[in-house]
């Protein structure tokens, strides 16, 4: 008999790259193993099949759909009013239901119940409650990968009561924790008092050959899956450019709504700097690391303005060093563990453009330190950070929580 795991994420499976890439190295990893992979998507919505799938017999792709309030309207109005009542109950009687932080989480519930499983393994905060009532009824084995920090991502006070209430109860039952970073191991092993879970980076697919590196010019490289002014720390760049030589350039890299675009054009009139700056769509699914190669420095800037971005690592990092790039990240403990373990880059005061400006002067200054630690960056991916690696560790921890006598949840 195949030992069935069913790997779910909230989001759609070409948003997200870590419940694909679980699910395939799953399936990779034993013939025997039967997986069920299944991503939530609105009504409507097209959602492109992972290539990491192909060529995988034993690695069937469903997808799980939520009604929003453009399609499906009367089945919207009515999760919407379950979601109400169950918030409600929750203030009184502190009772969990799956409606509370979503209402994809309802149809995944109904999905997983059809999915009988001998793991579930799931992928963001609102598919864990899901995944523990089903483990539960099924006596299965519960994984959890705790992507980011999730009782604090900038939420409301009710959203994060209602997320620790969620991982107090449900974490303690799980079989294999993993996250995104050692810091979220660690504070998730002091809230709630569970064995450290395993850190697995966002680490990009190992590249063996890039492209020469040049270093004459100073190339800045930033990228994100949604290009906004705001939280993720665009603004400081901006910022410093004005005080960076003008054949110093930027370039930008993500998916941008109408309003946005024209905001940030705004922002770059305002600074002067329209013409050293250039925007780019964002890349296709598989070109994590390749987008990145025309650059030799890569910036994190991010503002840690909750727990979140102060204790999580972040895909552009691996992507970058992959790349061979110079990494200027903020001095956030996520990050900043990173940059000195890698050797591979700077770190600047968080939220400082005039210090972020100061360490971009400091590698237009000393070309031979922008060479170095570059390849300092090559070398770390190719030994330490690389996707591969990181999936070796998950599948020795897999393995050996399989391998653990009894059934999972009773």
């Amino acid at each position: 008999m195949p030992y069935r795991i069913s790997v779910f994420t909230s989001y759609p499976a070409d948003a997200e790259r870590r419940g694909p890439t679980h699910a395939a190295t799953l399936a990779a990893m034993d013939p025997n193993h039967k997986i069920i992979f299944t991503d939530c998507v609105a009504f409507g919505q097209l959602v492109n099949k992972p290539l990491c799938f192909k060529g995988l017999p034993n690695l069937e792709y469903r997808t799980c759909y939520f009604p929003i309030y453009k399609s499906n309207l009367l089945f919207y109005i009515i999760c919407k009013i379950r979601q109400v009542i169950s918030r409600l109950i929750f203030c009184a009687s502190g009772r969990l239901d799956v409606s509370l932080l979503s209402l994809s989480a309802i149809s995944l519930q109904k999905c997983l119940e059809k999915c009988l499983a001998d793991c579930y393994m799931a992928h963001n905060i609102d598919t864990l409650l899901p995944a523990y009532y089903a483990a539960k009824k099924n006596r299965a084995k519960l994984v959890f990968d705790s992507m980011e920090f999730h009782s604090d991502m900038g939420q409301s006070r009710f959203d994060r009561w209602i997320i620790r209430s969620i991982e107090k109860k449900c974490l303690p039952a799980c079989d294999l924790i993993i996250s995104s970073s050692k810091e979220i191991s660690g504070a998730l092993q002091e809230k709630y008092h569970i064995s450290e879970p395993l850190p697995i980076c966002n680490a990009s697919p190992l590249v063996l050959r890039i492209p020469p590196k040049s270093y004459e010019v100073l190339k800045l490289y930033w990228k994100n899956r949604t290009i906004a002014l705001g939280t993720r720390g665009l603004e400081d760049i901006l910022k410093a450019m004005v005080f960076l030589p003008r054949d110093v350039e930027l370039d930008i890299q993500g998916n941008i709504s109408d309003s946005e675009k024209r905001k940030l054009a705004r922002v770059l009139k305002a600074l002067n700097i329209t013409k050293r700056v250039r925007l780019h769509p964002a890349h296709e699914q598989q070109d994590f690391a390749t987008s990145a190669f025309p650059y030799n420095v890569g910036l994190c800037p991010e503002p840690g303005f909750c727990q979140n971005f102060r204790l999580t690592t972040f895909n552009k990092l691996f992507d970058y060093f992959m790349a061979g790039l110079v990494v200027i990240a903020s001095d956030l403990p996520g990050l900043a563990s990173i940059i000195r373990e890698s050797e591979a880059g700077l770190l600047f005061k968080a939220r400082d453009y005039a210090d972020l400006a100061n360490k971009i002067l400091l590698l237009y200054y000393d070309r031979a330190l922008l060479q170095r630690l570059s390849d300092n960056a090559r070398r770390y991916a190719i030994n330490n950070a690389n996707q591969e690696r990181e999936m070796d560790k998950f599948m020795v921890a897999f393995q050996k929580m399989k391998d653990k006598n009894g059934d999972g949840l009773a």
